[in-house]
């Protein structure tokens, strides 16, 4: 009787043994199919994004995620062919992308330091708000970033800021404000990782904005053989493209810009003291610098400038020497229709009849 008691329950436990090995099979082969897909999932997914910040995707938060492609500017039966000083010049209607008044404005000219609002807008696409508040470091190899008369915004005098450190943001400010080489290099190696990659960067945009004779070969529109180039008509496209960012905005529409800049001090302890960028176009209190589009006018025309049709401006100068030759890009929104205007002249001899083009421009042809 015992006996069989002990053969069953030795058959029981065989089969127990048998039922728990079929388990442990299905758990591995479970465990080994769920390790397969997850194999198979990774492996469809994209690659990581190349940490080369040129080919880095946008970012949710970038400073500008992009604007509207602006129409190319349409003349037609009611455009004026209008008398200018400038060589070149064109106003446009943004809101119906007409030119109501040129003068050779699909005529190829350099664009001088009219360039950085593209250098603007390729920044600022690129930028995060929490670059913004990053800093850079300036040295010796920035400082040395002036060439065929090309600003730098960062010395002045005798001062010398090597080492020190500045924001981003206020770097962008030197780039539209003061119209400064070495801000404008320093931006483009950050955000692109070289110069090179940066003005890739803007032709780039030349493209997705429908642009066809304008080409840039450097970001700040400096002199050089066979250099940057454009026509009026694109570069007003330029600006309406540039109005959307409301960073680019401010930034040409100021007169002065206050910022701090740091240092390690010999101690180990950071300190910090004042700058500014002064406007190359908006006169500002205490200005005196001849080379200021706003200052001038009123020394040679004896009366402030102002426009009667326009609020909101704001622009960018440029300027090429032997010969002299003087542009500005303009922008603002007309005062009885609210609607948005750009201005641009080109190759004036003089910085006063330049400001006498636009407001000539704005004053006749803005509503």
């Amino acid at each position: 009787m015992n006996e069989k008691i002990e053969k069953k329950s030795g058959k029981g436990s065989r089969l127990e043994a048998v039922l728990a090995l079929m388990l442990l099979t299905l758990i591995v082969l479970s465990v080994a199919f769920a390790v397969v897909l997850t194999v198979d999932y990774i492996q469809s997914l994209p690659d990581e994004p190349n940490h080369d910040p040129n080919n880095d995707p946008p970012t949710a938060n970038a400073v500008f995620s992009g604007g509207i492609v602006p129409s190319m500017p349409v003349s037609d039966s009611n455009t004026k062919n209008v008398a200018l000083d400038s060589t070149y010049g064109v106003i446009v209607d943004v809101e119906n992308g007409k030119v109501l008044a040129g003068k050779n404005a699909d005529t190829q000219f350099e664009p001088a330091s009219m360039t950085k609002v593209m250098a603007l807008i390729v920044a600022c696409e690129k930028l995060t708000q929490e670059d913004l508040q990053k800093q850079i470091t300036y040295t010796e190899y920035y400082a040395d970033y002036e060439y065929n008369g090309l600003a730098l915004g960062i010395p002045s005098g005798n001062f010398d800021a090597t080492n020190d450190r500045f924001l981003i943001q206020d770097l962008l400010y030197g780039v539209g404000v003061m119209s400064a080489g070495d801000c404008t290099l320093m931006i483009a190696e950050y955000t692109h990782g070289s110069m090179d990659a940066f003005v890739a960067a803007m032709n780039q945009k030349v493209t997705e904005l429908g642009l066809t004779k304008t080409h840039f070969v450097n970001a700040s529109g400096n002199d050089d053989v066979d250099g940057n180039v454009t026509t009026a008509k694109e570069m007003a496209v330029i600006m309406a493209y540039a109005m959307q960012c409301p960073l680019i905005c401010d930034i040409l529409s100021v007169d002065y810009y206050s910022y701090t800049a740091e240092y390690t001090d010999q101690d180990g302890s950071i300190k910090t003291y004042p700058r500014a960028f002064k406007s190359t176009l908006f006169e500002y209190d205490g200005c005196i610098d001849k080379n200021n589009r706003m200052y001038r006018y009123k020394l040679d025309r004896g009366v402030a400038f102002k426009l009667e049709t326009i609020e909101a401006f704001m622009g960018k100068t440029g300027y090429l020497d032997e010969p002299q030759r003087s542009y500005l890009v303009c922008a603002g929104t007309g005062k009885a229709t609210k609607n948005r205007y750009v201005a641009v002249v080109g190759e004036s001899g003089k910085f006063a009849s330049t400001m006498d083009d636009i407001k000539l421009l704005f004053d006749n042809y803005a509503e």
